[in-house]
């Protein structure tokens, strides 16, 4: 079984209660991006993994109004949290997908366990380098790493965010990846996640001009419609290339350094 696990908080810094704003009535960034999750061929399983943080019981409250699954667990620690729901399920995989990236591409996702599925990697994601649009992050990866990491880990960094500890250590790991097809970077140039509010206006506008009539469109659909449009394209451009790398770069150690530094 591949178990999806996408962790949500409504205490966001920088824009708080995200996960809950609506693109459209009775839409939520949540509703949106489980109904894109929902069009993988390979998802057998999805779960919200929430907090007990007092905020966060809106996150229960909508999960159970939609009949979604949810967990609650610890709220600084995401491997943790990502590790103790997934021992619930026995899952063969996990894959490890954000709150904030509604828009994902189902088809990515597949690609993603397709080639975890081959058996020769603990981890697989499209993020080493990161070649796609910012917003189109998925990493699967084997329950015995995630428990591993879990047992292991001992850096802020890897609790915080989850999944370093596994591409930190290839010597421990088996890492694999995939990048576009197009041979061309997207990943500074387009982004399609969630943490500032014109992100939100921005994928707003595409959701309800675009998205909301082409729910299985593709991330190269995606760009095709805002350089189509861009007085669209031009909401959220000042976030451009604006990513948690950036900000832990003298910390992470194998991932693409012109990422980085570009």
């Amino acid at each position: 079984m591949n178990l999806v696990i996408i962790q949500a908080r409504m205490s966001s810094s920088r824009l708080p209660e995200k996960v809950l704003l609506e693109f459209s009535k009775n839409k939520t960034i949540l509703d949106v991006l489980i109904d894109r999750i929902n069009l993988s061929k390979y998802v057998d399983k999805i779960v919200v993994a929430t907090t007990h943080n007092t905020l966060d019981s809106y996150i229960i409250k909508h999960c159970q109004k939609s009949n979604y699954e949810y967990f609650i667990g610890d709220e600084e620690n995401c491997l943790k949290r990502h590790y103790d729901c997934a021992k619930l399920y026995n899952p063969s995989s996990v894959s490890k997908i954000p709150s904030d990236v509604p828009f994902i591409d189902p088809v990515l996702i597949d690609k993603v366990i397709q080639v975890f599925n081959s058996g020769e990697f603990d981890y697989v994601s499209n993020l080493h380098p990161p070649t796609y649009p910012d917003g189109m992050d998925v990493e699967t990866f084997s329950f015995d790493a995630l428990t591993k990491s879990n047992d292991e880990a001992t850096e802020q960094l890897h609790m915080e965010h989850t999944t370093p500890y596994m591409w930190d250590n290839p010597d421990i790991f088996k890492i694999g990846h995939i990048c576009s097809d197009e041979k061309v970077n997207y990943f500074n140039d387009y982004r399609f996640t969630v943490d500032y509010s014109e992100d939100y206006y921005f994928l707003k506008k595409i959701y309800n001009k675009f998205l909301s009539r082409n729910i299985n469109c593709s991330w190269t659909d995606l760009i095709s419609f805002v350089d189509q449009n861009p007085k669209i394209k031009s909401i959220n451009a000042m976030h451009l290339g604006i990513n948690w790398y950036k900000s832990n770069k003298n910390k992470i150690k194998n991932l693409d350094r012109q990422i980085l530094n570009g």
